[in-house]
């Protein structure tokens, strides 16, 4: 985002298993994702309970919690001001709207992969 001065990025196979945004220094991060999150509280205790032999801080992780898709939007601090909403609809949507001047402006990442037959 810095070497190009971009201000938006739209993000696919993000694989992060909940809804959820965090700080990047002078960026927000928005994430989408279709995991249930009690499934997600259900499997996270299951690996607390569970030992595993391997390295220190190796955890196991089941296919029930984890994304397989997953979504993002990452937004550039200055234009937080103009964020309107953000709507985490599932693994493979999620839609920021933006004042702008006239009409809001939405940005919908949607991550659709190819059909191979």
């Amino acid at each position: 985002m810095k070497e190009h001065s971009y201000d938006l990025i739209l993000l696919t196979e993000t694989n992060v298993n909940s809804s959820c945004w965090e700080e990047w220094g002078s960026s927000f991060c928005f994430f989408s994702s279709g995991v249930d999150p009690k499934v997600r509280e259900r499997e996270m205790k299951k690996r607390e309970e569970t030992t595993i032999s391997g390295p220190p801080g190796t955890t196991c992780r089941s296919s029930a919690d984890f994304e397989n898709a997953g979504v993002g939007i990452v937004i550039n601090s200055v234009l937080m001001p103009s964020l309107r909403d953000i709507k985490q609809i599932n693994g493979r949507i999620i839609v920021a709207t933006f004042e702008a001047q006239g009409s809001p402006v939405s940005f919908i990442c949607a991550y659709a992969p190819p059909q191979w037959s």
